[in-house]
């Protein structure tokens, strides 16, 4: 489930990365591949970030139970906000945050179940519904994927302010705000998938799939 996370989560990373040129809202380098982390953004292009930033997206506000934003990228699809401290062994990676993008069922074809139940994995937020990936309730890294209209969202868990705990995604996500007006709050309820998305989920997501989510006709 770690490895996992870190997959689903790098991707997403990099995807944002190759779009915008290696480069955040200070215009300073990614340093994914480096040994120092980015340095995090300032009031100043925090703030010209949000300003900036085009397409739909949500946050946790600048501050998120005394944890801040580390980093921030966009592209023409996708708004990466890592929050907290870098871990630079191999390379930097983040510890967690929320993404934004168009809707990918993808995550949910390909990672394996560990040994939970699946009624674990689906839970509402609002009118958007939400899945935890890997459906482990009591796993960390955690990730919980929200699917609202036509976008996704992407949680993870987070570490405490002190390091010593994690925060869990269920509790992360209670904490998510719109970045910009083109976000839609409260949530939407999401648009159905198409039978063929449909097919590509994993059986034992489709057995709990809350209905606003399955297709209209039956496939």
């Amino acid at each position: 489930m770690i490895e996992a996370g870190r997959s689903l989560r790098s991707v997403l990373a990099l995807l944002v990365a190759v779009a915008i040129g290696g480069c955040g809202p200070g215009g300073e380098a990614q340093g994914l591949e480096e040994d120092e982390p980015p340095a995090p953004p300032t009031t100043a292009e925090l703030s010209r970030f949000v300003a900036e930033t085009r397409q739909p997206a949500y946050w946790l506000g600048p501050r998120f139970r005394g944890i801040t934003v580390s980093h921030a990228t966009a592209d023409r699809s996708h708004v990466d906000l890592s929050y907290g401290p870098w871990t630079c062994d191999s390379g930097c990676v983040d510890e967690g945050g929320v993404v934004t993008g168009p809707r990918d069922i993808g995550a949910l074809s390909q990672y394996d179940f560990v040994d939970a139940s699946p009624k674990d994995c689906w839970t509402r937020i609002g009118r958007a519904v939400a899945v935890l990936v890997g459906c482990d309730p009591h796993g960390y890294p955690q990730e919980l994927l929200v699917y609202s209209g036509n976008r996704e969202i992407y949680v993870t868990s987070l570490a405490t302010r002190d390091g010593q705990d994690e925060i869990p995604v269920r509790t992360v996500v209670r904490g998510l705000r719109p970045l910009n007006a083109r976000a839609s709050w409260p949530l939407q309820r999401p648009e159905p998938l198409s039978c063929r998305d449909f097919g590509r989920v994993d059986r034992r997501y489709r057995l709990h799939m809350p209905q606003s989510l399955q297709p209209r006709s039956e496939c």
